[in-house]
């Protein structure tokens, strides 16, 4: 076990009782192999997994590590890197899928950052085995799928070469729904896609590896969607009406921007909101709250812009001829008919509540998202106002990219329903 904390001599006895119950494989740390090359004699060659999990800053060892791994006469080999990066993290699934074309039995995957997707696309590289998580058992960090999420949700090992791969680029992604969303659409439409957290503080280390792999689009999100922008190819007019992107459609060797919080702000305007909304109050100055100012701006709409940082809420107020009013604690002092919640607060269950309560409040959308809706949610409705939560609002856009990929053009309820959340206002999911 990799819990195991032991003197050798007793982990030897341990393996050798495995070994004597019929174990399958017998894994041992490639570190005890070289300081005593007889414990490969120990057990049958058929059935030793050689490990070798290197140790922060040893990246730059790896090939020259594995290679001598595959001159020892083994079942299999299994290499664990700790990566500081996207890139890196990308670099043990080409490891892996390097020696799994010369016929090799080996599985290569990252600890750290981007740990899920490498080991997602080793095994689509040809990785010969997937490393999980017990069903019901507390992962020992981030990055590591139980054997439910590996086998139902990214639908392995029925995946094949032939799969066709999507990605999401953002930093943190651990809580994002946006997995769990499309590979439930995808599976129940029965396409061959499936789609990928691509966990990165660099952006431009994602582009890069799109640019060079056969990955058909991307959603970005926080804290990414202005930054990528500048990396691309083109900008399609909902990307270049908010001034952010949160969606890349690959057009042969060109990548576009598109902006599907934007067509899903639109919809929601036209259809729920439209009536309530003479004056609008936005929370917030990110990638999201851009397109819904955008939006907001496109059907003459006046907003008022609230944010944290202050250069940012008014640089965003001055783009689109807003105004800035202030923190989020001013929220009390505005008065406006639609309130649009669009920073992560309330997704981890923080209150945001204006002093006065709603006052001139008619319609509410809050752009987090809860199971069971934010604080801000709960209260809106408890206040009988109209209200839009952040489900519907993933699942609307979410739809657009679906459709953007694969020309395809979904219900956005199916999306709702794969969320697993309450439909619309109004509306059943179906």
């Amino acid at each position: 076990s990799g819990f195991f904390d032991g003197p050798d001599p007793a982990r030897w006895e341990l393996l050798d009782a495995a070994h004597a119950a019929g174990a399958t494989l017998i894994d041992v740390e490639w570190s005890r192999l070289k300081q005593d090359r007889t414990l490969a004699d120990r057990w049958p060659a058929g059935k030793l997994l050689v490990s070798h999990h290197a140790p922060e800053g040893a990246d730059h060892r790896l090939e020259d590590e594995l290679l001598a791994m595959t001159r020892l006469d083994a079942a299999g080999i299994k290499m664990v890197g700790h990566a500081a990066n996207f890139a890196e993290s990308m670099r043990l699934v080409e490891m892996t899928r390097h020696l799994a074309r010369s016929g090799r039995r080996v599985t290569c995957f990252s600890s750290g950052v981007a740990a899920l997707a490498s080991r997602i696309l080793g095994y689509l590289a040809g990785a010969w085995l997937a490393y999980v998580m017990p069903d019901g058992d507390t992962p020992p960090g981030p990055g590591i799928p139980n054997a439910s999420m590996l086998l139902d949700l990214y639908r392995l090992p029925a995946q094949g070469d032939s799969v066709k791969l999507l990605g999401l680029a953002g930093w943190p992604l651990e809580h994002s729904l946006s997995p769990r969303m499309h590979n439930r659409v995808i599976r129940l439409l029965g396409e061959r896609y499936l789609y990928v957290p691509f966990e990165s503080r660099s952006i431009a280390e994602v582009i890069e590896y799109v640019r060079h792999h056969d990955v058909r689009g991307l959603s970005i999100t926080r804290p990414h969607k202005e930054a990528v922008v500048p990396l691309l190819d083109g900008l399609d007019a909902t990307a270049q009406t908010a001034g952010a992107v949160n969606t890349v459609v690959k057009e042969g060797a060109r990548l576009i921007g598109w902006n599907t919080d934007f067509m899903a702000m639109r919809s929601i305007l036209r259809e729920w909101v439209a009536g309530e909304a003479d004056r609008a109050v936005v929370l917030g100055a990110g990638g999201a709250a851009r397109a819904v100012v955008a939006a907001l701006v496109e059907r003459r709409i006046p907003v008022v812009i609230l944010n944290r940082d202050a250069a940012r809420g008014r640089a965003l107020a001055a783009e689109f001829n807003g105004r800035f009013g202030g923190d989020l604690s001013s929220w009390g002092d505005q008065a406006g008919t639609l309130l649009v919640q669009a920073t992560p607060l309330g997704g981890g269950g923080e209150t945001i509540d204006p002093p006065g309560g709603f006052g001139t409040t008619r319609a509410v959308l809050d752009l987090a998202y809860r199971p069971g809706g934010t604080p801000l949610e709960q209260r809106a409705r408890d206040a009988r106002l109209v209200v839009v939560n952040g489900h519907d609002f993933l699942a609307r856009q979410g739809a657009a990219q679906f459709a953007l990929w694969t020309r395809r053009l979904v219900n956005p309820g199916l999306f709702r329903d794969a969320l697993g959340e309450d439909p619309a206002p109004g509306e059943a999911a179906c």
